[in-house]
């Protein structure tokens, strides 16, 4: 996933600690709860013997597994809130549990995960997980992460822990994670400069190159293809000679209406000019991708046949492995198969 949001962990999905900072502690734990810590084991191990990638499909399954046991107890459960506060640590949220089966869902959580890493060779993948109980309100972050900290160093030790800290120490913590949240405010705005079109809304080029490198190494770890779809306009330079802004805001309906012709999961970006665009069909193969390709261009003709001058779109697809394995592979190919498209006719999809 593009990181276009820096509350939310790329890898796993989750709200991390950056988005822990900024939520409303308070409504989210109620007046009472439990609060379970949870550590992947020796993921400093895998990463040392088997490689980053693979220590990064060892957290990615830790996040896939716990959020699909929650999800399975739901109903027993109630509202949960899960977060990826640190490299190997996760927090979930239980407002209103005083009594919650840990050792049950430690154990599902551990059998599953086992079974999964196997297939990479891995015999000792697993969590280890502590937990609390708090009966009043939660006011402060630095407060929740303190106390979360020492149960999980507790569970990880025969060794007394000392549980409370000078008061400037509080105070420095405190005003620390102040300074964080202001820098992150700061940050956001820079990277939604960076990474959004002005013009049209979407995402730009930079997010579709990020979002692209992930396909790539989600293909190479574990040979899930994807394919783009290269789409560029036929003839909106009939808007462009009436104005500039008339020709943007053709670039922007016309990003609404591919937008609207798309899947759930698909990603539409602009691309580097014009009237370009590129779209991202992940875990998708060309048949099924020349049929959504099909659906976009039907769809635009149909939509813009009353215009002043009526839209159509050309579309070249390129899909990974099939065409390449590289960027600098697939991309060319899908240039390749639009600019056919173009000099046979437009309007259509190569």
């Amino acid at each position: 996933m593009v990181c276009n949001n820096l509350y939310k962990d790329p890898l796993t999905g989750m709200t991390n600690l950056f988005g822990l900072l900024e939520c409303n502690i308070e409504n989210i734990c109620g007046e009472k709860g439990t609060v379970i810590v949870v550590d992947i084991i020796k993921l400093s191990y895998v990463n040392r013997d088997y490689g980053k990638q693979v220590g990064d499909i060892y957290i990615k399954n830790v996040a896939e597994i716990i959020n699909s046991t929650l999800s399975q107890h739901s109903d027993a459960l109630g509202q949960i809130s899960a977060y990826r506060y640190g490299g190997d640590e996760f927090l979930l949220i239980f407002p209103g549990k005083e009594k919650l089966c840990i050792h049950e869902l430690t154990s599902e959580i551990n059998i599953s995960l086992r079974e999964k890493m196997v297939e990479y060779g891995i015999e000792y993948a697993g969590i280890r997980t502590a937990a609390w109980f708090y009966n009043e309100k939660i006011t402060e972050v630095n407060k929740l992460l303190k106390h979360s900290s020492l149960v999980m160093a507790k569970s990880r030790t025969d060794k007394e822990i000392i549980s409370e800290i000078p008061e400037w120490a509080d105070d420095l913590i405190e005003k620390m994670l102040f300074r964080v949240k202001d820098t992150l405010q700061l940050l956001q705005e820079v990277n939604t400069l960076a990474m959004n079109d002005e013009i049209s809304g979407l995402l730009n080029h930079r997010a579709a190159r990020l979002h692209l490198n992930e396909a790539f190494e989600e293909y190479n770890l574990l040979k899930k293809s994807f394919t783009i779809l290269f789409i560029d306009g036929d003839n909106l330079k009939n808007y462009n000679n009436i104005g500039y802004e008339h020709g943007n805001k053709m670039i922007r309906e016309l990003s609404t209406l591919i937008t609207e012709a798309l899947r759930h999961d698909d990603k539409v970006f602009r691309w580097l000019s014009g009237d370009e665009f590129l779209v991202v069909l992940r875990d998708t193969n060309r048949d099924i991708a020349f049929k959504v390709a099909e659906r976009i261009r039907i769809y635009v003709e149909e939509k813009t046949a009353e215009w002043q001058y009526p839209i159509t779109v050309s579309i070249g697809i390129a899909n990974c492995p099939e065409d390449g394995v590289k960027l600098e592979q697939i991309i060319p190919k899908a240039e390749a198969a639009n600019a056919f498209a173009k000099r046979t006719g437009k309007n259509r999809v190569i």
